[in-house]
C-alpha cells in the first residue's frame, strides 16, 4: 500500500459538470476538508477541485469518494507523507479560482517555515488532453486527465521563508485554477 500508520494521507479530487453549481466530492467519512476551487471552461462546465487528508490510522484500508450533486465526471489521488506533524500537518495554503486562459500557470509563492513539502495543484479543464511540464527545481508527482488536467507539482525546502517564483507550462491554453499549501514536520 505504500503507507502507514501515522502517515498524513493526502486525497485530491476533482469533480466537473455542465453548468455552474458543481459542489465537487463529498467529504469522506473519518477525512477532513482542507480546502477547494472552482474553474470554468468557458461557460457551459464548472470543475471544484477539494483536497480531503487524514492521519492514517492502523487497520485503514480504502476510501470511497461520491459526489451526488450530478457531476459527469471526475477523477483523484491519493499521496502519502511520513513524518508529517499529526495535529497540524498545514501551513501557508494558498487558493486561487477562475483564472484567464493561459499556458503558462505561476506557482503560489507562500511564505513557510523550515523543512517543509510543498506541493502546487494546479488544474484546467480542455477537450483534449494537456500535459503538464514542471518549473525548474520541482518534481512532477501526478499528470492525468479526464476532461479536467489536474497535476500535482512538489518540492523540499530546507531554509524557511517565501518560495521562489515559478510556472507550469502547460501544452495548451486553458481556463485555471491552483491550490499551494505546505506540509509541516513532526
Amino acid at each position: 500500500s505504500g503507507w502507514a500508520a501515522g502517515d498524513l494521507l493526502v486525497i485530491v479530487a476533482a469533480a466537473y459538470k455542465i453548468g455552474s453549481s458543481t459542489t465537487g466530492h463529498n467529504t469522506p467519512a473519518g477525512w477532513a476538508l482542507l480546502d477547494s476551487y472552482t474553474h470554468n471552461f468557458s461557460s457551459t462546465y464548472q470543475t471544484r477541485v477539494r483536497v480531503f487528508y487524514r492521519i492514517a490510522q492502523s487497520g485503514d484500508s480504502t476510501v470511497t469518494l461520491t459526489s451526488s450533486d450530478g457531476s459527469t465526471g471526475m477523477l483523484s489521488c491519493m499521496l502519502a507523507y511520513r513524518g508529517a506533524n499529526a495535529a497540524s500537518p498545514f501551513e501557508a495554503t494558498s487558493v486561487t479560482s477562475n483564472q484567464s486562459a493561459a499556458s503558462s500557470i505561476p506557482y503560489a509563492e507562500i511564505e513557510i517555515g523550515a523543512n517543509r513539502v510543498v506541493l502546487q495543484i494546479i488544474s484546467n479543464m480542455s477537450a483534449g488532453d494537456v500535459s503538464a511540464t514542471p518549473g525548474a527545481s520541482w518534481t512532477e508527482r501526478i499528470d492525468m486527465w479526464n476532461f479536467v488536467g489536474l497535476s500535482i507539482d512538489e518540492r523540499t525546502f530546507s531554509s524557511a521563508g517565501t518560495t521562489p517564483a515559478g510556472n507550469q507550462a502547460k501544452s495548451g491554453s486553458y481556463q485555471w485554477g491552483r491550490m499551494a499549501f505546505a506540509i509541516k514536520p513532526a
